[in-house]
């Protein structure tokens, strides 16, 4: 009411004021000042309005994309256990492919449309889940990734490239497995791009384009056109965005060619999430309300213009009267029309009268643009405020009380300070008052805290500006209008991050092992307490300075080359352990470090590298790796089986040499027990030692035992046996196996050679008494016996020599004739020999050869040796009779010499060759006296000689020969 009254007095004086324009042109004057003023505002409030939606907008798809991430991740992590969990599938170590394709096409059933290979160290794939059974595999691809995963010994994800196996665009998981230390088999599983874009589509408004980018840049999923982008590079514009920052906001032009805003955040493994929305879209609404309200002020200001342009035209004389409906209309009271006698008034009249209905729709208009203000900061998520610097009041609207969690909608200037800002009220009413400072006004901005009626607390940010008037001369605030924002959730990550923050820095400078910081200036930032006793205090040091005073010049550059690699790229490295010895110290240490980069509290990138003294571990280990070698080399190469046992007997280690004394392999031996192999005679005494040993009555025990070998024959051994034990606790069995096999057979055989030698020298006692007294009857002189006796004891030792050879065992027919006649034998052709591969026991070699003996002396005496051309013809040959194993037909036969004719009487010789030899061998002798010469024919039992196989053939084809005859 206040202002209307000073805007009525203002009229009223102008009409009082000598010299003053014309009506017309104050009319043109009043129309564009207030015309401009309102077009210059509906620009600045669209400008406002658009950034707030932009920022709005921003926030929002920020968010969203961070989410997305994290659905990223816990997709890629849900993959990660799964090919974890089939890792340490027992299948794969017992190489049971087979097997573990039937387990992993269960576990698959979790993730469909996902794959999974097995591939050996040397990078050939052995099994896959996309590839019937039995059927071939193409070669694997991406060996630098498997060669990565064996390096650091964790997974990689791989980024897009067409698959060999799945024969289309994916990404995959390498998995790698180790046995020993040592590399056994990589677990490539395929990830289905399908799952990715199951992920993004359908879950944000029509027009957004919604992209998962890999390492390289290209698509893993893709909203719009899945199918079509799938593999292929983002647009160039977020590619240029990426090089710069891995998190962003831009404009830039998508693949289809739209204008949009794109948010995009990186994933924990390198990946990028992006959804960029259609400048259009998020502009429409504000264009629209701009357009409207542009359109609607310029007709409006047109309208008033001409308006004025036409009643100052004929407006004239007596403006006094109208000076009443002037002050009314200055009131803001509605000006009726009214009529005067001159042409002149009602013009003016009239004109009144239209500034009234002009002011009435120009209200209108400002409450139409005051609603719009409020729907876009309802859009904006902001509340706004005024001040009244003339009755000192404030004002806020809804959203702004629910922040307060008040229900007033102004209160006085006290009051305001008391429910906003109790904590900082003198820092807000210096802020306030710079804001109304006429000469200098300062934007008003504030963060602040407010402690609601419930006893809970925001934090808030607000923004103001305000309007100024001129009045008689004097510059003067008329308004402070601003809005506000619920920054609390902010203010609570800010808190987290600062305590976050923190936290880093007391873990990193009390940790016990080696931790330090390298920042963006390449400086030592921070170091553990760790850190310095290795590095001595290098804080604020140049990194580079720092390793070349500890490290050779190759291992100090190879250092700064990865910690530089890792600033720029955000690569992480896991370093094989760094044996070295230090410059400083002049001492051999081993470290293994791994670094990684990450975000100072300054805001910048830094490198924190962690490590551990390996030294103490590294030496220990080698002389650890040195004793075992010693051992195993001991162990494999002993000339002597070597084994630990389990106590129930179980095979636990064992040696080549012992698998080679008892014919199994050693994982043949591993499988069973040292019972299964021993003798049963042998094995109840061989528990009782071990009872004894486990029960402390011995120490160790030593026995000859039998093994039962794998082909089923008998090898004796020589076993030594102790027990060892840990804290009194008996723990396994070591024993010491020697094969003593061959000793066995030598003392068995010395036996046999004892016995067969008591019992060979009793028959040859026996042979040489008969020898003797047949002798001595047929000689009638001392000399004579001499001789003969002699020459027989001579034929007998022929034939003992030969035995003795043999080991008193069989002899040749062959050998035995040869020997006995070779004295005799007068020339060559003389003699003839003809007979099958046969060998006779000892006994029918001394009797044989005693006979063949007295044959050849009675042949150089009487028979065909006596002759000049005289010849012996000796046969062996079997007797085909039709039994299944035919005797021994042995025949003497002489040719060439005088005639023969029958004995008149018979001498020892005779005894020999009809009697001894018969009764000896239990067979039959037949002799003839025929005139052209002696034949003698000696039949041996089968039980006194040995077929050879080529005998045996022999035998066969004769028996052919003789059916075919028959």
């Amino acid at each position: 009411m206040k202002g209307q009254i000073r805007s009525g007095d203002r009229v009223r004086r102008m009409f009082e004021m000598p010299n003053s324009v014309s009506m017309r042109q104050i009319l043109g004057a009043l129309g564009l000042a207030t015309a401009l003023p309102l077009l210059i505002l509906a620009v600045f409030i669209y400008q406002q309005m658009l950034a707030n939606q932009r920022d709005a907008i921003r926030e929002s798809l920020e968010g969203r994309a961070q989410t997305l991430a994290a659905l990223l991740e816990n997709e890629l992590d849900t993959h990660l256990a799964v090919a974890g969990t089939l890792a340490t599938s027992f299948l794969l170590e017992s190489g049971d492919m087979s097997g573990f394709r039937r387990q992993a096409m269960k576990a698959l059933k979790l993730l469909p449309g996902d794959w999974l290979s097995i591939s050996s160290p040397s990078g050939v794939f052995l099994v896959s889940t996309l590839v019937e059974e039995g059927q071939p595999l193409p070669p694997r691809g991406r060996l630098d990734v498997m060669a990565r995963a064996w390096a650091t010994g964790k997974p990689q994800i791989t980024d897009m490239a067409f698959g060999p196996v799945s024969q289309r665009q994916n990404t995959t998981i390498e998995y790698p497995i180790f046995k020993d230390g040592k590399p056994l088999y990589t677990i490539v599983m395929g990830l289905n791009p399908d799952r990715f874009h199951t992920l993004i589509k359908e879950k944000f408004p029509d027009g957004a384009a919604i992209g998962i980018l890999d390492r390289n840049r290209k698509f893993v999923a893709r909203v719009p056109d899945h199918e079509g982008r799938l593999g292929t590079p983002a647009s160039p514009g977020w590619q240029a965005a990426l090089a710069q920052s891995p998190r962003g906001w831009i404009e830039n032009t998508t693949l289809e060619g739209v204008v949009s805003f794109t948010a995009y955040v990186p994933t924990r493994d390198g990946w990028t999430v992006g959804i960029a929305y259609p400048k259009a879209i998020i502009d429409a609404p504000i264009l629209r309300v701009f357009w409207t309200t542009a359109l609607a002020g310029v007709v409006l200001t047109l309208i008033s213009l001409l308006l004025t342009l036409g009643i100052g035209r004929r407006l004239g004389r007596i403006m006094t009267d109208l000076t009443g409906m002037a002050q009314r209309l200055g009131e803001g009271q509605p000006v009726p029309l009214a009529s005067f006698p001159l042409k002149e008034a009602n013009i003016v009249a009239a004109a009144i009268h239209s500034s009234s209905e002009q002011l009435e729709a120009h209200h209108a208009v400002l409450a139409e643009r005051e609603n719009n203000l409020r729907v876009a900061l309802d859009a904006a998520r902001l509340g706004w405020w005024h001040y009244d610097p003339f009755d000192k009041t404030a004002y806020w609207d809804e959203r702004y009380r629910a922040i307060l969690g008040i229900t007033e909608a102004s209160a006085d200037f006290d009051r305001a300070m008391s429910l906003t800002h109790p904590d900082d009220r003198d820092s807000v009413i210096a802020g306030v008052h710079a804001a109304l400072n006429p000469d200098n006004p300062q934007p008003y901005r504030l963060e602040n805290r407010i402690v609601r009626p419930d006893g809970t607390t925001r934090w808030i940010e607000a923004h103001g500006s305000a309007t100024f008037e001129e009045h008689e001369g004097v510059r003067r605030a008329v308004k402070l209008v601003g809005t506000v924002a619920d920054i609390t959730d902010r203010k609570v990550t800010e808190k987290r991050l600062k305590a976050s923050s923190d936290t880093f820095q007391r873990l990193v400078e009390n940790s016990p092992f080696g931790v330090y910081v390298v920042d963006a200036d390449f400086r030592v930032s921070q170091m553990s307490a760790g850190a310095r006793k290795a590095l001595g205090n290098s804080i604020g040091r140049d990194f580079a300075d720092v390793m070349a005073s500890l490290w050779p010049e190759d291992v100090a550059a190879d250092a700064v080359r990865r910690f530089r690699h890792t600033l720029e790229t955000g690569e992480p490295y896991n370093a094989p352990p760094l044996v070295q010895r230090r410059r400083d110290l002049g001492t051999t240490e081993a470290y293994d470090w791994q670094i990684e980069r990450l975000r100072l509290p300054n805001g910048r990138y830094g490198v924190v590298c962690h490590y551990y003294d390996l030294s103490e571990r590294h030496r220990l280990e080698a002389e650890l790796r040195e004793s075992e070698t010693r051992y195993r080399g001991t162990f494999e190469n002993a000339a002597m089986g070597v084994a630990n046992v389990a106590l129930d007997g179980r095979w636990i280690e064992v040696n080549q040499r012992l698998c080679d004394i008892v014919g199994y392999t050693r994982e043949e031996l591993l499988a069973g027990t040292f019972q299964d192999i021993t003798h049963p005679d042998d094995l109840e005494e061989d528990l009782d030692h071990v009872r004894a040993l486990l029960a402390g009555d011995v120490e160790s025990y030593t026995m000859d035992k039998r093994y039962i070998r794998k082909d089923g024959t008998i090898v004796w051994i020589g076993l030594t046996v102790s027990l060892l034990a840990d804290d009194g606790a008996p723990r396994y069995f070591v024993s010491v196996i020697r094969d003593i096999t061959e000793r066995k057979a030598l003392q068995n055989h010395q036996t046999f050679l004892l016995r067969e030698l008591a019992h060979r020298s009793k028959n040859q006692l026996s042979i040489i008494q008969s020898m003797a007294n047949q002798t001595a009857r047929s000689c009638k002189t001392l000399d004579d016996f001499r001789t003969k006796f002699g020459e027989r004891l001579r034929g007998l030792g022929v034939s003992t020599d030969l035995l003795v050879a043999q080991n008193w065992a069989e002899t040749r027919v062959e050998d035995l004739v040869s020997a006995q006649l070779k004295p005799f034998n007068p020339g060559p052709g003389r003699l003839i020999l003809d007979g099958v591969k046969v060998s006779v026991s000892a006994d029918a070699a001394q009797a044989i050869g005693l006979a063949l003996h007295e044959l050849a002396t009675n042949a150089v005496k009487y028979g065909a040796w006596s002759a000049p051309a005289g010849i012996v013809t000796i046969t062996w040959l079997y007797a085909l009779n039709g039994v299944t194993t035919p005797p021994l037909k042995l025949t003497w036969t002489e040719s060439g010499g005088p005639t023969v004719t029958p004995p008149t009487r018979k001498g020892f010789g005779n005894v020999v060759i009809e009697n001894m030899v018969a009764q000896k061998l239990g067979g039959e002798v037949v002799l003839e006296f025929k005139p052209e010469g002696l034949v003698w024919t000696l039949i041996v039992p089968r039980d006194h000689f040995s077929l050879l196989t080529s005998s045996l053939n022999e035998i066969a084809s004769l028996r052919t020969l003789a059916a075919a005859a028959t």
